[in-house]
Formats: C-alpha cells, structure tokens, sequence
C-alpha cells in the first residue's frame, strides 16, 4: 500500500488490517521513524492490549477504518481558569510551601497537561477532539481529530462549552479543568477614614498603592450546568480533595458525582496525586489506577472494552 494511504488511516480506527495476510481489528496506527533509521514504519497497537508489533508499509495490504460520521466526539477541558483583577493582573495558584514533585503534579493540572494528554490519547485512538484549554501551546503540533479553543477566564470557559454543546452533539465530556470557585468581584483601599472603598478596576490599578483589598464573589459549578445545558452523553468530571483516607474520598466523590449527574469522576487526594487515582462509576467498583495511565485507563472505562 501508498504511504499516504497509510498515514491516513493514523488516529482512526481500524475495523480491518490485513498485514502480510495476518488479519487484525480495532486497532490503531501510527507512522514514523524508529531510533536512528530513517525508513518509515508503522507500530500497530490496541488501546486494550498495548503495542503489537512493528511493520513496514510494504506489508499492509488491505486497511479499512471506521468512518468518521461513526467516530466518537469528545470534549475535553483543561487548564485552569485565571482570576482578573483588572486589565493587566490575575491572580495565580501558588506553590512555593509544597514539595517539589507534589507543586510539579498540580502544577500539570494548572497548566493544562492532564487535560490535554487525555485529549491527545482519544484523539489519536479514533475520536473526534474538541480541547477547550488555558493553555494551547500545549498542543506543539496540528493533529488530526484535534480542534483547539482558548479560555482564560471563568466566563470564557462557561461560554466556550455552552456554545460547543449547543451547537455540536457530542458523545463524551471529560472536564478536567480547575476551575476558580471565586473571582473578584471589586478592588478596594481604605481611605483617609480607614474605610474601605471600591476603586475603578476596569483599567490598570495604579502600582503606587500601597495596600489593595479583592472582594471575591462565589462562581458557580460550570460541571452542574453541563446537564442543564442540554448534554445527554457521558460526563467525566474530576475531583481534588485533601487529607481525606481512600475509603473517604471514595465516598465523597462518589456523592459529588451523582451531584453532578455525571457518569464517571477522577478523584485524587493532594497528598498523592502524583501517584495514582481512582476512577469511579455508578455501576462497578472504584478502580485504583497509576496516575500516567490515566489517559488510557479514562479511555477504556468510557469505552466500556467496546471500540
């Protein structure tokens, strides 16, 4: 077969492959050099069983993939909202006190990589992608299957995902955004009478006062508007607690995500969340999982070992 042809068929999935007469199915390909070679060859894998093996182009014979009107459509956020105070400051989350590995691991929710790693695994294992994101340099490549929207703010985020679900039915929402649970409502000094007193953040605040003072209001939870938005398909959310055993926040995210009306929900604990997660649905028993499998782990589980 053309290497074209081949290459085409990257990110979709493959219902026939007839390699060298040895017929596979529901498996993937990617097309690239291996180590120092520059021939091209393709590595064939399952999302279920890992890499099955190495071929060159000139022993495919036959490929047939899923059409696209058949492939899955996922959203995905990631990233995290900012917080404005006005037009040139926000307020960002701070690591300073934390471990290094631990800021590291939050640090990766903050800036989008969770996110946007779980994007690119259902995007190159045949799902049309939508990565509404904070951080879209993430992304160093076009890919196929893959659309990038930006999001700064918290009202960016909501009307960029209420648009997406008005307009485009999707199968799949993984919200994994951190999302700012307040943002300022006005910017304030005390004045001569040590009052304090609302001052004009529409602009830039002037740097020669000495002490400034945020109200914050509450936001709403956008996860609870998914469903009042009209998303019928499967809804993942993403929990983070601290201090809490794995028998607690078992429990306490489990009732958050019947909260939610979602479907799934990854919980962590602040604590260890650089090393694993849980899974939990409302039909199986929560599954422990090494947290750099997750994108995988996310897929099958929503998957349900059907592709």
């Amino acid at each position: 077969m053309d290497i074209n042809e081949i290459k085409r068929a990257e990110g979709k999935i493959i219902e026939k492959l007839n390699c060298s007469g040895i017929i596979m199915k529901n498996v993937f390909i990617k097309v690239g050099p291996v180590l120092n070679s520059k021939k091209d060859y393709v590595r064939i894998s399952s999302p279920f069983c890992g890499d099955i093996g190495l071929a060159v182009p000139e022993n495919f014979l036959e490929i047939k993939t899923r059409k696209e009107k058949e492939m899955k459509k996922i959203l995905v956020t990631a990233g995290s909202t900012a917080i404005k105070i006005d037009q040139v400051r926000i307020l960002v989350p701070w690591f300073e006190d934390m471990p290094e590995e631990l800021a590291m691991t939050i640090k990766n929710i903050f800036s989008g990589r969770t996110g946007t790693s779980i994007a690119k695994y259902f995007a190159d294992h045949g799902c049309l992608v939508t990565l509404i994101t904070s951080s879209p340099n993430l992304i160093e490549e076009e890919r196929k299957n893959l659309r990038v929207v930006k999001f700064k703010t918290f009202d960016q985020l909501a009307e960029s995902m209420q648009a997406e679900i008005s307009k485009t039915h999707y199968d799949v929402i993984i919200h994994s955004a951190a999302v700012s649970d307040y943002k300022a409502k006005n910017v304030l000094v005390k004045d001569e009478k040590g009052e304090l007193v609302s001052i004009d953040s529409s602009n830039k605040v002037s740097s020669q006062l000495n002490t400034l003072y945020i109200e914050m209001d509450q936001t709403y939870k956008i996860v609870d508007q998914i469903r009042q938005w009209g998303f019928t398909g499967k809804l993942a959310k993403f929990k983070l607690e601290v201090g809490l055993s794995d028998e607690e926040l078992v429990r306490v995210a489990t009732k958050s995500m019947l909260h939610s009306g979602a479907d799934y929900i990854v919980a962590n604990c602040l604590e260890w969340m650089g090393d694993y997660a849980y899974i939990i649905d409302q039909e199986s028993k929560p599954l422990k999982i090494n947290r750099r499998d997750l994108p995988k782990r996310l897929w099958q589980k929503i998957h349900g070992g059907e592709i």
